[in-house]
């Protein structure tokens, strides 16, 4: 059962993800195209499904592993448009904290539960 709704869970974020893809005007989607966009929402997506799926599965490791993985896409996107020159160094060393804060915050609200 609980296999099911994961699966069932992941194909409704992916029907809603292609929908408002086709929704896009062209211009937009020109924008999406960029590859510092594509990583970070790839991984914002793909972490944030391997935290529900490993909720729904209970799986300790899974739920971890997507939320570091959603927590570091902002990061990694920043670092891809840092070396693209189109971002500053302070905003990827920004990026990075928040990031560290975030996952620090959430090791603590895991350990709370």
């Amino acid at each position: 059962m609980r296999v099911l709704a994961a699966i069932l869970y992941f194909l409704f974020i992916l029907f809603l993800v292609l929908r408002t893809y086709r929704r896009l005007s062209v211009e937009q989607r020109q924008e999406l195209k960029q590859p510092s966009v594509v990583m970070m929402l790839v991984l914002l997506l793909s972490g944030f499904v391997l935290w529900q799926i490993g909720f729904i599965m209970l799986h300790q490791w899974l739920m971890h592993s997507g939320a570091v993985i959603a927590l570091f896409a902002p990061f990694i996107s920043c670092v891809i448009g840092w070396r693209q020159g189109k971002i500053k160094g302070r905003i990827v060393v920004m990026y990075m904290l928040l990031a560290c804060v975030g996952i620090g915050a959430y090791i603590l609200i895991m350990n709370m539960l």
